[in-house]
């Protein structure tokens, strides 16, 4: 969760580096050589002897060699001793006295010249000096000095020896069987999200923050805390990044000083192709928004993240305006921002029943997005007084099998073969329109065949939504002449111009309209009271933002002006402008 004001940017934290600490090898001496003490050694010996000249004897400290493991003397040497330099995350290496063997990439070290040596002193050097400062003989130093050693060697081996022992007598843990993975969305996954959710508002349980993590202060009475939730990871992340800078550029733009906008990732919102969401994560994030104080919830943008979020917030009698172009998930005190479908079949077959066209069929996609639009259609032109002369739905099935296909578009398109004698160089189409009810990958399907089968544009208006416009469609050659709904555009100019002093290098979408609209309808809540919103929002003479003018309705649905565009050439003209207000 972050959060999101009028105010500066946050400065991120400066990062210290921590050094890398190489241990530097000792030197090694030749292999059966003497003890060899270095420079510094033997200077420290040398101070040491003459300070003994100057000391009375009574006042000399007299240490026999170690050799004679007298507890008291090697109770003295281990306080004597240093610790050891190396990180303690170093690896454990054998440390080698004066003398032991030295394998032959150590002795390769010696061969190098005097002054590429590294400066350092060896363990046995360094206890000699600890030691020679103490004023002792310097054979009772070194030979201290190796019994030392000798003993942490020895101390280390026996550890060693302990964990080996250990970790050979531990039994094998046997790794348990992988619980079966289910295919799909869990059906338990909702109920336990929104237990764990209802769980956490009702015990006030307060979520631990992660180190980096905001702070949110106690919220001022005098403020509206707005919380904005968008997929802002997963594969629908771009469309979540849209909203969320819509609705920012609407906070500094208008700069309401009362207005705090808190930012909650809808996680794994619509995260794959199949839509499986993460339901826990949505639901958690609705629990954390309402005990974070939010007043009002601003998306989120699929159905099932919807379905989720409603829940906990009707629960808390706190409102809704939510992006989705789903009107099933309007309801009171929770309206629909979105772009419905619906609406511009309407404006649609508003433009063509005004343009002559009297008979109408509908070719459907078999899925819930293409049988809402077909009943919608079917349901429109019965009020507008005209029959569906036709109603073609396309499963999967028949759109991947070629000669099913077109079996069924030439039925539903009620080609006769023309006899032989016949030139017939315009064939009249038994339909003067017809409804695309389904996504743009279902247009590209079947737009073509039916085009073949003598329905084409040249002889029957097709009606597409809002979906169409993009470049793969309008190029199609069996889609020039159709007509879809669009969001208007009047204001693009205004709204890109903000949109680039800001960001000058992203591209506005058809979404960060939708965002800066919301956040600026609820930017004016801040100056009446709360049980007035309901009346403002719904207020009979609507609003004009960005995303064309529109008006909320008590049910939660919403009423949309949209432009009419025909595909021409490859792009899209405006055929009819939208009216400026509803």
């Amino acid at each position: 969760m972050t959060m999101a004001s009028c105010g500066s940017p946050t400065t991120p934290r400066p990062v210290a580096s921590v050094p890398v600490v190489t241990p530097t090898p000792e030197p090694k001496p030749d292999a059966g050589s003497d003890i060899v003490l270095s420079a510094e050694s033997e200077a420290a010996l040398a101070t040491a002897a003459a300070q003994k000249s100057r000391i009375t004897e009574n006042d000399a400290i007299r240490i026999t060699p170690a050799s004679k493991a007298d507890p008291t003397k090697i109770d003295l040497l281990q306080k004597l001793m240093v610790p050891d330099p190396r990180p303690e995350d170093a690896p454990v290496s054998d440390m080698r006295l004066q003398g032991d063997s030295v394998s032959d990439d150590n002795r390769s070290d010696n061969n190098q010249p005097e002054d590429a040596k590294p400066d350092t002193l060896n363990p046995l050097d360094v206890i000699v000096n600890d030691l020679a400062d103490s004023i002792l003989e310097e054979d009772e130093a070194t030979a201290m000095a190796k019994a030392a050693i000798e003993a942490e060697m020895q101390r280390e081996s026996t550890i060693n020896q302990i964990i080996w022992q250990i970790q050979s007598s531990a039994p094998k843990q046997i790794p348990e069987a992988p619980a079966p993975v289910t295919e799909g969305p869990d059906p338990s996954l909702a109920d336990e999200a929104l237990n764990a959710a209802f769980a956490l508002l009702a015990n006030k349980i307060p979520v631990p923050p992660d180190d980096d993590e905001f702070v949110l202060p106690a919220k001022d009475p005098d403020r509206l805390r707005v919380a904005l939730m968008a997929p802002l990871s997963g594969t629908h992340k771009q469309f979540g990044e849209e909203l969320r800078k819509g609705a920012e550029l609407a906070l500094f733009t208008i700069a309401n000083p009362k207005v705090e906008m808190l930012i909650y990732d809808t996680a794994g919102d619509g995260k794959n192709d199949s839509k499986v969401i993460d339901s826990k994560a949505i639901a958690l994030a609705a629990a954390q928004a309402i005990q974070n104080g939010a007043d009002i919830i601003i998306g989120p943008l699929f159905t099932e993240s919807v379905e989720q979020v409603k829940r906990i917030a009707d629960f808390n009698a706190v409102p809704m305006i939510v992006f989705s172009n789903n009107v099933d998930v309007a309801g009171p005190q929770r309206w629909v921002m979105g772009y419905l479908p619906e609406q511009q079949l309407d404006s649609l077959l508003g433009f063509a029943v005004a343009d002559g066209r009297e008979t109408f069929a509908i070719l459907a996609e078999s899925t819930a997005f293409g049988k809402r639009l077909a009943a919608h259609a079917k349901s429109r032109l019965q009020e507008f007084g005209f029959k569906t002369e036709e109603i073609a739905i396309l499963s999967r099935d028949d759109l991947a099998d070629e000669a099913m296909l077109k079996r069924k578009i030439r039925t539903f398109a009620r080609y006769q073969e023309p006899k032989d004698d016949e030139d017939i160089l315009v064939t009249k189409a038994p339909y003067d329109a017809v409804v695309f009810a389904g996504g743009p990958s279902f247009a590209l399907r079947t737009a073509p065949v039916l085009a073949y089968y003598d329905v084409g544009p040249d002889n029957s208006l097709y009606l597409g939504t809002a979906l169409w416009n993009q470049n793969q469609l309008l190029s199609e050659p069996s889609l020039q002449g159709s007509i879809f709904a669009k969001r208007p555009s009047v204001a693009d100019p205004v709204f890109e111009d903000n949109w680039g002093q800001i960001w000058p290098h992203d591209g506005t979408g058809q979404l960060a309209r939708l965002g800066f609209d919301a956040m600026a309808l609820v930017s004016s809540l801040t100056e009446i009271d709360r049980a007035e919103w309901t009346a403002k929002i719904t207020d009979d003479s609507g609003f004009n933002g960005y995303s064309g003018a529109f008006r909320l309705q008590e049910n939660g649905s919403n009423v949309r002006a949209y432009e009419i565009r025909r595909i021409w050439d490859g792009k899209s003209d405006i055929i009819q402008r939208a009216p400026g207000k509803i």
